[in-house]
């Protein structure tokens, strides 16, 4: 997204760039559709080396955190299914002791 480049407000609002031709934005300023507010273009060549690194730093963050919740969300449908076979066997043993209960009051 920052490759191409996108619109950003003070507020933390983002828009994606509307109308460009041969990559060169036609729009020089841009209020925010939701709160009104003044809009600054964010692209990667136009940024700073230090607004590159803080950009690069934050991405690996968050690359982390959706490995880890990627992690969290396997581990979770894992316990799903150990929880589903546990209940599985559970309710045959429930069968199975009522059958060989109606089976004994029937001797």
């Amino acid at each position: 997204m920052e490759e191409k480049g996108y619109w950003l407000c003070e507020n933390g609002h983002e828009e994606p760039i509307g109308t460009a031709f041969a990559g060169i934005e036609l729009e020089l300023s841009r209020d925010c559709s939701t709160c009104h507010k003044p809009m600054k273009m964010i692209r990667r060549d136009s940024m700073t080396g230090q607004e590159r690194y803080e950009s690069d730093k934050e991405r690996k963050e968050a690359e982390r955190v959706s490995a880890e919740k990627r992690a969290m969300a396997a581990q979770e449908a894992k316990n799903a299914t150990t929880g589903e076979q546990t209940a599985t066997t559970l309710r045959n043993m429930a069968t199975n002791s009522r059958a060989f209960a109606d089976k004994i009051r029937s001797i």
